[in-house]
């Protein structure tokens, strides 16, 4: 990473360490840091409450099972058949994908299922402006 920041690339990370901490690396280079997995908006619990809209969940024993790529076939797919379709990114490689979304394994256990809903909010008329919480910043 200090090799791509001492080139002048800007740099996504993924890692459990924050960029944000070390806001002398770009400043010294000129260059921008991101935070992937820890550039989430604030969080509740889960409400449980019921939305309108309909969500399809993909689930896997692993995280190298073809889940991300399941998702985008089936929004494509979807978009393909007139249907309004989004991909909902859970995790670093998918928010680099979509440009948005939680990296749910950095959300603390309590606040998961409000992280879901916030990635899933109720059809058109209650979503956000953008309809995509967590858009990538700069640390």
């Amino acid at each position: 990473m200090t090799a791509a920041i001492n080139a002048g690339m800007n740099v996504a990370s993924g890692l459990h360490h924050r960029l944000a901490d070390e806001p002398a690396l770009a400043e010294a280079h000129g260059v921008a840091l991101f935070d992937i997995r820890h550039m989430r908006p604030t969080l509740s619990v889960g409400s449980g409450k019921k939305r309108s809209g309909k969500r399809v969940l993909t689930v896997g024993t692993d995280c190298s099972v073809g889940k991300m790529y399941t998702s985008l076939a089936l929004e494509a797919a979807m978009r393909e058949h007139g249907m309004k379709a989004d991909f909902r990114a859970t995790g670093q490689t998918g928010i680099l994908v979509a440009g948005a979304g939680i990296a749910i394994n950095a959300v603390v256990a309590d606040s998961i299922a409000g992280a879901a809903e916030a990635l899933s909010p109720a059809a058109p008329s209650a979503a956000p402006a953008d309809g995509r919480p967590g858009r990538l910043r700069r640390s």
